[in-house]
């Protein structure tokens, strides 16, 4: 059972058990009310309403308007003499949540619903995560992933279909890969986009076609200001000079990260975290990016300073670690891990939205399944805490070179850069 069965399930289990507020956090507004609507149709129930304070009340099957109030306290003394079973679908219920005679008329509801067994559930599509105290007791939450692969390979298959185009297994499979990690929405854009521009020029689909969505998808990620995916095109293993250690790391695992689905059936479990830490300019920055590049793998950089510039910086974590585990495998950078927690170590005076957001961190590096390999790099390691380092499977410090072969190694490197379209390149070096 994947993530998005799990979840299926368990709001179908919250309708029945009359769970007062079902919470879906989500950016996906019409996915979400399909998926609501698949639940609800298989429970079979007939008194099922949207809600909005532009439309009023409507059917949700037949969308004809049902009442015209678009008082959302007039809408909730209304749901108190249901007789059958009610779902209202509301969304975002967090706008609100900021009016205290709003929460007290939702206290009252609830209270109707808990107490004398009123037949009424009430679900919310929200874009963001806002539950007063006084009724989180009574709110099942839910975070909606991105589209599954088998989602966006439904999509891909009605679109090709409809334009009588034949995509290959292979074809299809780095479509598929390229569009992880995005909402339906932005799926479909992005594959009539592409089409269009292949059928214009009356052409196959080709390699470029799917490197241009994953450009496409970079900035889309960019754009949401919460993470910054990576161009790591042009890096690659002999850009680092000497890291013997590191080097090993790196081709040890190679194997397990370009078969992941070989491993894991033989039970091999990919290394979840990669700390690097050592003085500036000693080329953590750039490991990162090799690394990257060396497997293949999308790199997307946690930014702390996008989080917290962020409305909801809470938030905007939830959605930074939800879309690396949709992408993944990918990797995860934190540069200047310490800088990124500044205030979360042992003594530090760091404010509650600080200490949050890291032990969300904690928790998802400690809790997540998907191959997503973390690599935090820091110039100061004694400013960091020791649940954090603890999450890492593997440590590295990268200091200045000190031998004479490290130092012939990183000469070599910037020489190739340099001289590589130069006569007697290979005798200099």
């Amino acid at each position: 059972m994947n993530q998005l069965e799990k979840i299926i399930a368990d709001v179908k289990n919250s309708i029945l058990g009359n769970v007062p507020i079902i919470y879906i956090e989500t950016e996906e507004q019409k996915r979400g009310m399909n998926i609501l609507n698949t639940i609800i149709d298989e429970i079979g129930i007939q008194e099922v309403y949207m809600w909005s304070e532009f439309g009023g009340m409507k059917n949700a099957k037949t969308l004809k308007v049902d009442s015209t109030d678009k008082n959302f306290l007039e809408m909730l003394r209304r749901l108190e003499k249901a007789t059958k079973k009610t779902i209202v679908i509301i969304q975002n219920l967090h706008n609100f949540m900021t009016d205290r005679g709003n929460v007290s008329a939702l206290l009252s509801l609830i209270e109707n619903i808990t107490q004398k067994n009123l037949p009424v559930n009430l679900i919310t599509l929200s874009i963001d995560l806002n539950i007063p105290k006084d009724i989180t007791q009574h709110v099942n939450l839910y975070e909606l992933p991105f589209p599954t692969r088998e989602e966006i390979e439904f999509i891909l298959t009605e679109i090709f279909e409809y334009n009588n185009i034949d995509l290959d297994r292979v074809t299809k499979d780095f479509f598929i890969e390229s569009l992880n990690g995005l909402s339906e929405d932005q799926v479909n854009l992005i594959v009539y986009s592409t089409l269009s521009k292949v059928l214009s020029e009356k052409r196959h689909i080709s390699n470029k076609d799917v490197e241009s969505i994953i450009k496409q998808k970079r900035q889309i990620i960019n754009k949401s200001g919460i993470i910054e995916a990576i161009d790591n095109d042009g890096f690659n293993f002999n850009d680092i000079g000497g890291l013997n250690n590191l080097k090993n790391w790196m081709e040890q695992n190679k194997k397990v990260f370009s078969n992941m689905k070989k491993a894991k059936e033989f039970g091999v479990t990919p290394p979840r975290g990669l700390f690097l830490f050592g003085m500036p300019g000693v080329g953590k920055s750039l490991t990162s990016k090799v690394i990257a590049s060396y497997y293949n793998l999308p790199l997307l950089k946690l930014d702390m300073a996008l989080i917290f510039g962020n409305e909801s910086p809470e938030s905007a974590t939830r959605q930074a670690l939800k879309l690396a585990t949709a992408v993944a495998p990918c990797i995860l950078w934190i540069d200047e891990v310490e800088k990124a927690f500044a205030g979360t170590e042992a003594g530090g005076v760091g404010n509650d939205t600080a200490m949050r957001i890291f032990g969300q961190v904690l928790t998802w590096m400690e809790e997540n399944q998907a191959p997503v390999l973390t690599v935090a790099s820091a110039n100061d390691i004694s400013r960091i805490r020791g649940e954090l380092i603890r999450r890492f499977d593997e440590m590295f410090f990268v200091d200045f070179p000190s031998r004479t072969s490290e130092i012939k190694s990183i000469f070599e490197v910037h020489l190739r850069r340099r001289l590589k379209n130069h006569e007697g390149y290979i005798g200099i070096m």
